[in-house]
């Protein structure tokens, strides 16, 4: 991996965004990594310069690998009745949390955004490139999982160099 564009989550996750996952991954994995919030008429160019793109669209950065970000409804109302509950059982200090943890209106519009077609879909984009490696993600667990993991490999390809 040389260059990483991350997509969403879409609607945005007061808790876990894009742009925290693309810092994480600059830093741990020193590689380049961009965070958009939503792409929905994109072209995706690879390292190797070849372009897919559909419906015409704003162009983004080479990369050889897309993040998407797609969480599901079930992700928003856990963080929304994590927030009822941290205010229940912590008072002030929870309600004062409870501001960037997931609302109501947060579930509804995710569960409308799962249940529409994406407007973009990468695994289309991927399956004309195949130097286009896409990671679909639905939860931030995962999203820290696959960080991990790639934190490893890397840690072994380094120890094998050796």
């Amino acid at each position: 991996m040389r260059q990483i564009i991350i997509i969403g989550p879409n609607p945005p996750h007061p808790s876990f965004s894009g742009e925290s996952l693309a810092r994480q991954i600059s830093e741990r994995l020193a590689v380049s990594a961009t965070a958009f919030g939503c792409a929905p008429m994109a072209a995706y160019a690879t390292g190797a310069g070849a372009i897919a793109s559909f419906q015409g669209g704003a162009w983004l950065p080479a990369a050889d690998t897309v993040i998407w970000l797609r969480f599901t409804p079930r992700v928003y109302l856990l963080d929304w009745l994590a927030g009822i509950l941290d205010r229940l059982l912590n008072g002030s200090a929870g309600a004062h949390r409870r501001r960037v943890r997931a609302r109501p209106l947060d579930v509804w519009r995710a569960a409308v955004a799962y249940l529409l077609p994406p407007a973009s879909d990468p695994r289309r984009v991927a399956a004309r490139q195949p130097g286009l490696r896409v990671v679909e993600l639905n939860s931030p667990a995962q999203a820290r999982f696959w960080l991990r993991m790639n934190e490893e490999r890397m840690r072994e390809s380094k120890s094998r160099c050796r």
